[in-house]
């Protein structure tokens, strides 16, 4: 008959835990001066205040500050700020002057037409506008928060012209004009 015995042994824990969760996954944002990038766990000193703040120049700045009262201690921030805006005043005109209904892309997706005023997100980057006769301007975009920006755009007819008159011939008739000019496809 063997002699059993059993040994309990209880490791508490002498640390906390700090999660932050933040959306979009994008976002930059410090942990006591240190910069993060997405969801982020660590664990902290009871008793320390840790202060979590936001400062991405495209969303609206924010934060807490948290301090675990005890070890064992989860501590959770969610970091959700809002997007920041700047409002565009855009039109566009023909070489001579004539105002233009263009179509307008804001990185990629219509937003609507000149002329016209547009709520847009600061840290969008290309701006298009499109006209079925006079072509399209592309250019770069760099706002900031609250700021009115206004701009007119000349939109330059040959190249636009050229181009969408062989969009709307089509590819047969394209063909046909090719061979006419002695060119061979």
């Amino acid at each position: 008959s063997g002699d059993q015995r059993s040994v309990e042994w209880r490791l508490d824990p002498n640390f906390a835990t700090l999660k932050v969760e933040v959306s979009p996954e994008s976002l930059s944002y410090s942990i006591n001066g240190s910069v993060r990038l997405g969801d982020y766990s660590q664990r902290i000193t009871v008793g320390k205040p840790y202060r979590v703040v936001s400062d991405d120049r495209c969303y609206a700045s924010g934060g807490e500050e948290v301090k675990a009262g005890k070890p064992g201690d989860d501590l959770a921030v969610r970091i959700a700020p809002a997007k920041l805006y700047a409002t565009l005043d855009l039109s566009a005109k023909d070489p001579g002057g004539k105002p233009l209904e263009a179509d307008v892309y804001i990185d990629g997706h219509r937003v609507g037409s000149t002329p016209n005023e547009f709520k847009v997100w600061v840290c969008s980057s290309r701006l298009r506008l499109s006209h079925s006769v006079h072509g399209e301007d592309k250019s770069t975009l760099s706002l900031s928060a609250g700021e009115q920006t206004r701009q007119v755009v000349t939109l330059n007819d040959s190249a636009g012209a050229k181009a969408n008159r062989l969009r709307a011939w089509g590819w047969g008739s394209g063909v046909l004009a090719l061979a006419a000019t002695g060119l061979t496809v």
